[in-house]
């Protein structure tokens, strides 16, 4: 949130996408998966398609809200830390899941302990963990619904693809969001996406097919 706070959201899943290789060498360094030459050239043609989907899927006339706020040695600091903090937090859960466990239970113990850690956090009287804003119930409505399909629903599946695939293929396919954003901005505003950002888009998606076949 700190990070998404500073970079906006354009930067902010362009630089969680460093995710992928992050995960790649924990994942070789530490449970011996070790891709193919195939592998590695098809996962960085669909990072390079997710980079310039997020780079080129919005207009010139960006929000005041929506760019960088924070210092740069800041901004990436924390990317650093929360790509890093993401791909080790489902590297440990895969042994588990490779050995049978159920994906959508490790999710529901996996969520269930952040949301106790977080609310223990928000209890703390700093006012760094403090609410700025009254609590309704349109903004309770508001938190919960993403947080439901963000965490609950879409980690839940990307768990099922830790379990079967390598761990680097995994997180190529969870950071594919942006390319599917890109029809529902479309929709939403009326504005067609730049064509780097439609090439992008393709790109990712074709690759990701090589990928899997």
């Amino acid at each position: 949130m700190a990070y998404l706070r500073r970079a906006g959201p354009r930067q902010t899943e362009l630089l969680l996408s460093l995710k992928t290789p992050i995960v790649a060498v924990l994942a070789f360094a530490f449970l011996g998966e070790a891709l193919s030459f195939t592998e590695v050239v098809g996962i960085t043609i669909a990072l390079f398609g997710i980079c310039l989907a997020i780079l080129f899927g919005s207009s010139d006339q960006e929000t005041e809200a929506n760019r960088r706020s924070g210092g740069l040695m800041a901004i990436v600091l924390l990317a650093l830390i929360a790509a890093t903090s993401q791909g080790v937090g489902l590297l440990v859960l895969k042994p588990l899941l490779v050995a049978g466990t159920e994906p959508l239970a490790a999710s529901a113990v996996r969520i269930t302990g952040a949301a106790f850690i977080v609310a223990l956090i928000g209890l703390m009287p700093v006012s760094a963990v403090q609410a700025s804003a009254q609590m309704s119930w349109m903004l309770l409505f508001r938190v919960v619904l993403p947080g439901f399909i963000g965490y609950g629903v879409s980690v839940s599946l990307l768990l099922y693809a830790y379990a079967h695939y390598d761990a680097a293929i995994a997180s190529i396919l969870g950071s594919l969001s942006p390319v599917f954003i890109l029809p529902l901005l479309w929709m939403r505003t009326g504005n067609m996406p730049r064509p780097l950002a439609c090439g992008g888009a393709l790109l990712s998606l074709g690759e990701t097919v090589v990928i899997l076949l």
